[in-house]
């Protein structure tokens, strides 16, 4: 695989995690309804991660920025993908308790794919850094309103 195929491969799978991670979070509001606003604000800040990342997929296909050598292997990303799905297949047999679909959702949001899954990516580009620095800001703020509700929930 060409160094651009595999930029925009990797960029394709990122963009499919991102969407896992929107059902993830629909799921929760599913199984949770009295918590509904709180997931499907996460979940449509997934979906905008998406959209960022079919921006970058267009600049990868006219060649703007390429992945770093030896930067993670394709099978990283897969494996992550169907963790997240059998998370989602967990939950969807209900049951789970909100501090329990918290700390799942902590543990996806923590892993080092969705902190900086950019980084693998070189270019000069200024919507490669843009968007970086954006889906950074934006994981940091999933992180912390996790936190905040699972510090919540145990107060209860």
């Amino acid at each position: 695989m060409t160094n651009d195929t595999t930029a925009r491969s990797l960029l394709q799978l990122l963009m499919q995690h991102e969407m896992r991670l929107n059902a993830y979070y629909r799921e929760c509001a599913h199984q949770l309804p009295e918590e509904d606003a709180f997931w499907q604000a996460l979940a449509a800040a997934e979906v905008e991660h998406a959209r960022a990342l079919s921006t970058l997929l267009t600049l990868a296909e006219e060649g703007k920025f390429s992945i770093r050598e030896n930067a993670i292997h394709r099978g990283t990303f897969e494996a992550f993908n169907q963790y997240v799905s059998e998370q989602i297949r967990m939950i969807s047999r209900g049951g789970l308790s909100l501090s329990v679909l918290l700390s799942i959702a902590l543990d996806i949001e923590l892993t080092t794919l969705e902190q900086d899954s950019l980084s693998y990516y070189a270019g000069d580009t200024p919507e490669l850094a843009q968007i970086r620095a954006t889906l950074q800001e934006e994981t940091r703020q999933h992180i912390a309103m996790i936190r905040a509700k699972l510090e919540a929930v145990s107060k209860r």
